[in-house]
């Protein structure tokens, strides 16, 4: 559709075109924080990701902990859902630091959504000075996550970049 769309020459109908986020998406996040991480894996599933299905994703943390132990599987993104509670459990800092490793390693793009935070966490400022941060009300809806989207889907553009 994007294709023909470019090349009949008409960009202005496509900008209003909502591509799906055609992208391997994971969505990680504490126990703690479940309800904010479901929230968003729905969204992100409406949208298009290719992601886990509903009974993973239910045990996501342990998926994370086997997939940097092996290796992550093949990624576009992984995206962590952090609050100030489960950025203050040293478990949960030590999962996502690995994660970040392994990320790196994988060529996989890392994401934050920062929930109830002011500003750019101080952890995610010393290890991850240059992924993007989303900021987030601790009540925050789907439209305070189109943002976070639009990031997605140009990034997607963008095409394949893992080795």
């Amino acid at each position: 559709m994007e294709g023909l769309i470019l090349a009949s020459g008409n960009e202005t109908a496509f900008a209003r075109v909502r591509l799906p986020l055609r992208a391997r998406i994971h969505v990680h996040y504490a126990s703690r924080d479940e309800a904010d991480g479901l929230f968003v894996w729905n969204y992100i599933f409406r949208e298009g990701a290719i992601t886990l299905s509903q009974k993973p994703q239910r045990s996501q943390w342990d998926y994370l902990k086997k997939s940097i132990s092996k290796g992550l599987p093949a990624l576009d993104h992984l995206v962590f859902i952090v609050t100030p509670s489960s950025l203050g459990d040293t478990e949960t800092v030590e999962t996502v630091t690995a994660a970040l490793q392994a990320a790196e390693a994988a060529g996989v793009h890392v994401v934050f959504l920062a929930v109830g935070f002011e500003s750019r966490p101080e952890y995610i400022a010393r290890v991850a000075p240059s992924n993007p941060v989303f900021l987030l009300d601790t009540d925050f809806s789907e439209s305070d996550l189109e943002s976070f989207r639009q990031y997605l889907a140009e990034d997607i553009k963008g095409g394949y970049r893992q080795p």
